[in-house]
């Protein structure tokens, strides 16, 4: 590990990942273990000091939480329009067959009658 970072925010992932698998296998592994893994360093060490390296994976777990949620709002407003235009193109499609089962049954035959229709559907 160095002080090769400036700041928590510049260790790369993959970095507090395997800090963080190495801090829990030193809760399991004892008192000693506990002691040489969770101690910090002076200077501090953003990639290695466990009060650090915690505080960054929390961190970055709620943005991603925050961000997450901004993603689900906006999947659900699509979701909505998408249902929406779906439910119009069946109504339409609906219309549609309806219209052709009249002309079929011999019951829109005229102009004036077609038109009225489409007056109906379209105010």
């Amino acid at each position: 590990m160095s002080t090769k970072y400036r700041s928590s925010k510049d260790v790369p992932l993959d970095v507090i990942v395997s800090r963080l698998k190495e801090l829990s296998d030193a809760v399991t592994g004892g008192s000693k273990s506990v002691a040489r893994e969770f101690d910090m360093r002076v200077p501090a060490e953003c990639d290695r000091d466990a009060d650090l390296v915690i505080d960054e994976a929390a961190s970055r777990l709620a943005k991603l939480q925050a961000e997450n949620e901004v993603l689900k709002e906006k999947f659900n407003q699509v979701k909505k329009f998408a249902d929406d235009l779906a439910d119009g193109i069946t109504a339409d499609l609906n219309a549609t067959t309806q219209k052709e089962q009249r002309i079929a049954d011999g019951k829109l035959f005229d102009a004036h009658e077609d038109y009225l229709i489409w007056r109906e559907d379209n105010e």
